[in-house]
C-alpha cells in the first residue's frame, strides 16, 4: 500500500492501482506529445510548400514578363519584307512566336492555379480562425452556448451596428470575439440607458400624487425621487436600474 494525499487527505492506495495510474499518465503524456510532434512537422511541411509556391510564383512572374516583352519585339517585325529578304529566318521567326505564344499561355494558366490554391488556403485560415474566435466568445459568454440565445443577440449586435452607420461588408469583417464583445457591452449598455430614460420621462410626465397626512407612500416617493435626481446628476447605468427598480 501506498500513502497518497488527495484534496489534502491523506488515503491507502494499493500498490497497482498506484502502478496502473502511473502507466496511463505516461501513456497519455507520450500520445500528446506524439500529437504536438505531429502538428508540428505538419506545420513546417505546410510552411515549406508554402515558401516553395511562393517562390515558384515570383519565378513565373519573371518569365511571363520576358516572354510578352519578346512578343512585343517580334510584333515589330516587318514580316512581309523578312519574308521577301530571308524567308528562312521568317519561317523561324514564326515558329519562335509559336512557341512563345504557347509558353505565354501555359505560364498564365500557371499562374491562376497557384492563386486559386492561395486563395483557397486562405479561406481555409480564415474559417479556422473563425472557429476559434466563436470558442472563444462562447467561453467568455457562457449564455452563447444556447444556440437560440446566440443567434437572437447575433443578430441584435447586426442591428445595433447598421443603426450605428456599419455597412453590410464592414459587418462581415467582423471576427475578432474581443470586437464583438465590446460591441454587444455598448449595445447593452444602450439598452438600459434607453429604458432609464424612458422610466425618467414617465416619472417627470407622471402627475404628482397628493399624499394625505399619515399615507404609508411618502417613503416610496421619496426614493423615486431619489433615484431620478441620481440618474440626471450621473446618467450611470447603476442609477438607471435604480429607477427602474423604484418603479416597481
Amino acid at each position: 500500500m501506498f500513502t497518497v494525499k488527495i484534496d489534502g487527505k491523506e488515503i491507502q492506495v494499493p500498490r497497482e492501482e498506484v502502478i496502473a495510474g502511473y502507466q496511463r499518465q505516461q501513456d497519455a503524456t507520450k500520445k500528446t506529445m506524439a500529437a504536438a510532434e505531429t502538428r508540428k512537422v505538419a506545420e513546417s511541411e505546410i510552411a515549406q510548400a508554402r515558401a516553395d509556391r511562393e517562390q515558384y510564383a515570383q519565378k513565373l512572374n519573371r518569365f511571363q514578363v520576358q516572354l510578352e516583352t519578346a512578343l512585343q519585339q517580334q510584333q515589330e517585325i516587318d514580316w512581309p519584307a523578312l519574308i521577301e529578304s530571308d524567308p528562312q529566318e521568317a519561317l523561324r521567326q514564326q515558329h519562335l512566336l509559336g512557341q512563345r505564344q504557347a509558353a505565354l499561355q501555359q505560364t498564365l494558366q500557371q499562374q491562376q492555379q497557384i492563386q486559386h490554391q492561395a486563395a483557397a488556403e486562405q479561406h481555409e485560415q480564415f474559417v479556422e480562425h473563425l472557429k476559434s474566435q466563436r470558442d472563444q466568445i462562447v467561453a467568455k459568454i457562457p449564455e452563447w452556448k444556447d444556440e437560440s440565445k446566440r443567434t437572437a443577440e447575433t443578430a441584435a449586435i447586426r442591428d445595433y451596428l447598421v443603426k450605428n452607420g456599419y455597412t453590410a461588408a464592414e459587418i462581415e469583417n467582423v471576427a475578432d470575439h474581443r470586437a464583438i464583445m465590446n460591441v454587444r457591452k455598448a449595445m447593452l449598455y444602450d439598452q438600459i440607458m434607453g429604458k432609464a430614460d424612458a422610466a425618467a420621462k414617465l416619472v417627470t410626465n407622471t402627475p404628482t400624487k397628493v399624499m394625505r397626512s399619515g399615507s404609508g407612500d411618502t417613503g416610496s416617493t421619496d426614493k423615486r425621487t431619489a433615484a431620478y435626481q441620481n440618474l440626471a446628476r450621473t446618467g450611470s447605468v447603476k442609477a438607471g436600474a435604480a429607477v427602474l427598480e423604484s418603479l416597481l
